[in-house]
């Protein structure tokens, strides 16, 4: 149990600077904005969430990398709650519109994403 928590702290540490890092490459070198950096972080964790599953999948005694990896690292890296945060302050400078279209590309990408990382590593691992 205590490894299976030190493997979550770890994993959601690194994940959570890794996410930061993205955020101020693409504020201060690319000029983004950090409502579409937040989008591309949890499109391309949902991409790794999918390779990841697919490649962890096939061995016995993968439950401590799943663990470190999918819940630690990639949870600290994508967030709902900037997202949600994104959105109401979207909703409150009344971009409805930008809002929808937000909600829309961040999940639809999201799914797209983690299905197609998903069977591209199968596909390639035969």
């Amino acid at each position: 149990m205590a490894m299976k928590l030190l493997a979550v702290f770890l994993g959601g540490a690194f994940g959570s600077l890794s996410r930061f890092a993205v955020y101020l490459l693409m504020e201060d070198k690319l000029f983004i904005r950090k409502l579409w950096a937040t989008m591309s972080v949890n499109i391309l964790g949902s991409f790794l969430m999918g390779a990841v599953w697919a490649i962890l999948a096939n061995y016995k005694n993968s439950q401590n990398w799943q663990i470190l990896l999918m819940a630690g690292f990639l949870g600290g890296f994508t967030t709902f709650s900037a997202f949600s945060f994104d959105v109401l302050e979207l909703f409150k400078s009344g971009a409805i519109r930008q809002a929808a279209l937000y909600i829309a590309a961040s999940v639809i990408g999201s799914l797209i994403m983690i299905f197609c990382a998903y069977y591209l590593v199968k596909w390639i691992r035969g």
